[in-house]
């Protein structure tokens, strides 16, 4: 049975924002930080950087953190522009 779709919330209380405008937001749920939980991560169409929103809830309960930009070796990790 599918559900309907709804617009998620940080733990705070403020709406996810899925992009900047100018194109389409590509999120997907991924465990980054490995503790079991799947934290989502939503491109940024503008720049081509990455909004990570860390899960601080549980996988059938989530709760999403402020979100924060996915950090690279040499500075914020981006997809090229071309």
């Amino acid at each position: 049975m599918l559900e309907k779709p709804c617009q998620l919330r940080t733990a705070s209380g403020a709406f996810v924002d899925v992009g900047d405008g100018g194109g389409f937001a590509g999120p997907t749920l991924v465990d980054l930080d490995e503790d079991g939980d799947r934290d989502l991560v939503v491109g940024q169409f503008n720049y081509g950087y990455f909004r990570v929103y860390r899960n601080l809830g549980t996988e059938a309960k989530p709760v999403y953190a402020e979100p924060e930009f996915l950090r690279a070796a040499d500075g914020l990790a981006s997809v090229p522009m071309g």
